[in-house]
């Protein structure tokens, strides 16, 4: 996991960041193979998901402000970052979306591990992936 910014300028203090993961591969062929999963570019115009590392950093001019880091976060770690700014809990509606939000996250993860442990894992994967796109 990394933390990046493009203008770290002009982000205001209470800015969350910009997390990102990033793989490297194990293989023969290029051990030192690097991408980035960026699952919340979008909401910064990023349109790819997977992307090389280096290719990353070119297209957006971005920098690694404190370097990797293990992946720590859980479903509910980005609320509970949001319930330390005043701007994001200004009032009892903010806190509420934000809560029951949270709840919703908590159901999904515990649903989603209880169809995991039931076989292995194996019908979830089968289910997951099945359907169309309208389904989703």
């Amino acid at each position: 996991m990394t933390k990046l910014a493009s203008n770290i300028s002009s982000l205001p203090s209470d800015t969350p960041p910009h997390t990102v993961l990033i793989l490297q591969t194990k293989n023969k062929q290029n051990d030192n193979e690097k991408w980035f999963i960026d699952v919340a570019g979008c909401q910064y115009g990023f349109q790819e998901v997977l992307i090389p590392f280096k290719r990353y950093f070119e297209e957006h001019a971005c920098r690694d402000l404190n370097g990797s880091q293990p992946y720590d976060a859980n479903e509910t770690k980005d609320i509970h970052f949001f319930l330390t700014l005043p701007s994001m809990t200004a009032n009892n509606l903010h806190r509420r979306k934000l809560m029951e939000q949270r709840d919703a996250r908590l159901y999904f993860a515990a649903f989603s591990r209880a169809l995991i442990e039931k076989d292995g894992g194996a019908a979830f994967n089968r289910h997951m992936l099945s359907g169309s796109t309208s389904d989703f």
